[in-house]
């Protein structure tokens, strides 16, 4: 795998077309600064430009999260804590910099240890999204994994297709690091018995809280194209409530380096929004009036939207994507 930084105690924890994810080790182990890093694979300015914006929508989504949405709120973006172009060691954007307030436990703890990382070319620093607790990857492997030896994995995240109904079939390859949890395979594991900590919620309490991530993205100004719903551990920290604090389970909303603005023309707007809908993996529940998973989500976009200029805009949204999907389940029958 080629390495995009110069440090030895940087540990990949992933990649993609776009740019690499590291985090920081100590003594071996991984640091305890609760920080994940994603540099840019191409040296180019336009490049690092690409990846400063990425930042910048996701301070977006995550302060209109923060803003916007209680507490309660299910799915959490990575508290995005600062950007940096290699040589200098500084953050040159934060968070805190933009000039809107918000508490960032992160970066208020201790400074961005670029210097450790030494990336070779631009990077940001998020919140570490932390693996599966260990008592529900157990479950998902025993059900899973083709190798019949779980002992040998361990589950990082699940994307959570809600809007695949077929279930997954096993097969020689089985991808512990970014697991396909279909729409079957999520409703048997929230359907176990544990304890209340590792007790996940409803399928349709799911895919509400998605619609409700989504419109928010979406009342930030961005389409949400290409962005990733996963279920993973838990990063709760002191400013959480006890049950929070307790869970063994969070979930995740990020990957943003996709997202076109939305224009402000109303129609055209929602034919962005739909042609989003269609081209992300199935994460969404199918947009069927009568699917209540649907129904859900809809009710949990149109109550983040509540009250802004979005509301016609998302009326001919869910229009569309009702009229594509019934197209589409048209053609497949005849």
């Amino acid at each position: 795998m080629h390495s995009y930084v110069d440090s030895n105690l940087a540990k990949p924890a992933g990649a993609g077309g776009f740019g690499a994810i590291y985090t920081l080790t100590e003594h071996g182990e991984r640091s305890p600064d609760q920080l994940a890093f994603k540099v840019v694979k191409n040296e180019s300015k336009e490049h690092a430009m690409y990846l400063q914006d990425e930042f910048e929508m996701m301070v977006r989504a995550y302060l209109t999260l923060n803003n916007n949405q209680s507490e309660s709120t299910l799915f959490r973006i990575p508290i995005p804590v600062a950007f940096s172009r290699p040589p200098a060691e500084q953050a040159v954007a934060t968070v805190k910099s933009s000039g809107l307030a918000v508490v960032n436990r992160l970066s208020d703890a201790q400074p961005v240890q670029f210097h450790k990382l030494r990336p070779k070319n631009a990077v940001y620093a998020m919140e570490r999204i932390p693996a599966m607790a260990e008592a529900i990857s157990q479950r998902i492997l025993n059900k899973f994994s083709p190798q019949h030896t779980p002992e040998q994995y361990q589950i990082i995240m699940c994307r959570l297709y809600l809007g695949r109904l077929e279930p997954i079939r096993r097969t020689r390859f089985f991808n512990s690091r970014n697991y396909p949890l279909d729409l079957p395979g999520y409703e048997w594991l929230s359907d176990l018995n544990g304890d209340s900590n590792t007790t996940l919620p409803s399928a349709t309490v799911v895919a509400e809280e998605m619609g409700k991530a989504l419109g928010t993205i979406n009342v930030a100004g961005y389409d949400g194209r290409d962005i990733e719903f996963v279920l993973a551990g838990s990063n709760s920290s002191s400013h959480d409530d006890n049950a929070r604090r307790n869970q063994q389970w969070g979930f995740y909303v990020f990957d943003f380096n996709q997202m076109p603005p939305i224009p402000t023309d109303t129609e055209k707007a929602a034919e962005l929004l739909r042609d989003m809908f269609f081209l992300n993996d199935p994460y969404y529940p199918r947009p069927i009036p009568e699917n209540p998973l649907y129904e859900a989500f809809k009710r949990g976009y149109h109550n983040a939207i509540n009250g802004t200029e979005a509301d016609a805009r998302a009326r001919s949204f869910f229009r569309m994507i009702e009229e594509c999907q019934a197209q589409r389940d048209a053609h497949t029958t005849s």
